[in-house]
């Protein structure tokens, strides 16, 4: 049940800006006498916040109450409250933070996806931002380890958008699949308000505040990473890059943090360390795999009826949504579903118009 206080305190940032509202409930003691004081139809409205988070499956906490998530209240301006849908206990336990890169290199995607495979298949939540690039690969990568039997880590998406607005929209098939395999979607905006270009550098804190330690691959030298690397370090996070070849402009961020003393990745064992070191970490070093983060296979997956269904309607030719939910006769919400899956088992590529079955070869299936 959504308390009084936190629904008053998501109606209020929907229009005002989170310094204001914090001002405002100082004044007035407390978030409902400031959402009284402000609007005579805040009943109602409080209604249908409850009816949407209700419908939407979404868990909203307000700072200080049960739900609210821990590693957070200790962090410098916390939120005031947050948005979660999915599963909250993927919170607890040891979390790496994987960000980086929009426009990332083969390399670069490779490097994420095949990490934070080996970090999920361990029991260790990947935490990033469902951005496209670097954020988007690394919740590729946990989902394909969580997808396999004995499942450990899950990932955790935390969004510069409310839950019911996700952004980009083509990563709406990754947000239904973290839902779907135990992970969780977190915000601190209004569910139906659509990103902003300011949300972004905001969201960052979320973004290292919930993980442990923080590795940036590929990064420039304007780069948002660069943010969440230096809130990182003032809430007291470890800091480890990827290095980057010289001559490219995305190694520019990465090989700066590495002048200024950030630790260095260059294989799944160094973050490892790093998580032991923070105290978080405790399987024995025997028993922790050492692979180059650059490999990249994956193993033969069973897959489900409806997916071989909708994978039958696939072509080496584009296919849109609209096209795919026709062929199989199922919802969007449920081919989106099944899309995510494909994807992350490597049986489909997206592009700018939609989907494409990509080739397979049974004795290896090597990512893009």
């Amino acid at each position: 049940m959504v308390s009084d206080n936190a629904a008053a305190l998501a109606i209020l940032l929907e229009t005002l800006t989170r310094n204001r509202v914090s001002q405002l409930v100082n004044e007035h003691s407390g978030a409902m006498a400031s959402l009284r004081s402000r609007s005579r139809l805040w009943r109602g409205r409080i209604a249908d916040l409850r009816r949407a988070c209700s419908e939407l499956e979404i868990a909203l906490c307000a700072s200080g109450e049960p739900g609210f998530p821990q590693r957070l209240a200790g962090i410098p301006d916390p939120p005031l409250l947050t948005f979660q849908r999915g599963n909250p206990a993927c919170l607890a336990g040891p979390a790496v933070a994987i960000v980086g890169a929009r426009r990332a290199s083969r390399l670069g995607l490779e490097t994420a996806r095949t990490l934070a495979r080996t970090l999920a298949s361990s029991g260790v939540q990947v935490v990033s931002g469902l951005a496209l690039g670097i954020d988007s690969a690394a919740h590729e990568g946990a989902l394909s380890a969580a997808l396999e039997p004995d499942a450990g880590g899950q990932t955790i998406a935390v969004l510069g958008s409310g839950l019911g607005f996700v952004q980009p929209v083509t990563n709406i098939p990754v947000a239904e699949a973290i839902v779907r395999c135990g992970g969780l979607l977190i915000s601190e905006y209004p569910i139906s308000m659509r990103a902003r270009p300011h949300h972004f550098p905001e969201r960052t804190r979320i973004i290292s505040g919930l993980a442990d330690v923080i590795v940036v691959i590929e990064a420039g030298q304007r780069s948002g990473s660069l943010i969440t690397a230096r809130l990182a370090l003032e809430q007291g996070r470890e800091v480890l890059a990827v290095p980057g070849a010289i001559s490219l402009p995305n190694s520019q961020g990465v090989n700066w943090l590495l002048k200024q003393g950030a630790g260095v990745v260059e294989c799944a064992q160094d973050v490892f360390d790093a998580l032991e070191t923070q105290g978080v970490w405790s399987k024995p070093a025997a028993a922790t795999p050492r692979p180059g983060i650059s490999a990249a296979s994956s193993s033969e997956l069973e897959l489900s009826e409806a997916a071989q269904t909708l994978l039958a309607a696939l072509r080496e030719v584009t296919t849109t949504l609209d096209e795919l939910c026709l062929s199989c006769g199922e919802s969007a919400a449920r081919v989106s579903v099944l899309l995510a899956e494909l994807e992350i088992k490597g049986f489909v590529a997206r592009t700018r118009g939609g989907y494409i079955r990509r080739p397979f070869n049974n004795s290896s299936r090597d990512r893009p």
